[in-house]
């Protein structure tokens, strides 16, 4: 027998999550002992597999019950259909990975390694710093070699951080090539004087 709490850990779902598949029909009921909600260990588990795996097919959950009801269901079938997804979404994502290379290429843009899962959610929540940085500068009469530094340095700083490191090769490029649009020709400036 394995508790309802120690099944959450192992699949990481809710206890909500099993008690509707309880009263949706997909796992048996649970047997209380003293308070606590069992479940017969061996069943349980190769059953929340079977519903897990077929959840990552796309299956909806009535459709889970129909497929684990019927006596036809052969699981080797739908693995073989999903490794055959999984073969068509990389070859999706190697077409796209040329695609980005060749456009890197016309931005005379070498491709930066980056790590860093959630570069996107952290770029945006470091903002705020890099724009008062520019703006405090921009809101000079004459912008200085010296501002040009500082700011560039600090724009490279603010990239590191989230795991983006900018070379030299690169600032060159945001700083030259004509393609690489630039909104705020303030900070053109900036990247101009830097190299001047």
């Amino acid at each position: 027998m394995i508790s309802i709490s120690d099944l959450t850990k192992i699949f990481g779902v809710t206890t909500r999550t099993l008690r509707y598949y309880e009263d949706f029909g997909l796992i048996e009921s649970a047997e209380r002992v003293n308070g606590i909600r069992y479940y017969h260990q061996e069943k349980i588990i190769k059953r929340i597999d079977e519903i897990s795996f077929l959840k990552s097919l796309g299956y909806k959950l009535r459709d889970i019950k129909h497929i684990l009801n019927n006596p036809l269901y052969i699981k080797p079938i739908l693995m073989n259909i999903r490794l055959n997804l999984i073969y068509k979404k990389i070859d999706e994502l190697k077409s796209e990975i040329s695609d980005l290379k060749k456009a890197l290429e016309t931005y005379g843009w070498k491709e930066i390694m980056i790590e860093n899962a959630f570069v996107l959610e952290e770029m945006e929540k470091e903002y705020t710093d890099l724009f008062l940085v520019k703006e405090r500068i921009s809101k000079k009469e004459e912008i200085t070699k010296e501002d040009a530094i500082a700011f560039v340095n600090y724009y490279k700083k603010w990239h590191a951080r989230v795991g983006i490191h900018l070379s030299e090769e690169h600032l060159r490029a945001i700083t030259f090539n004509s393609k690489i649009q630039m909104k705020d020709e303030k900070v053109r400036e900036l990247f101009i004087k830097y190299f001047e």
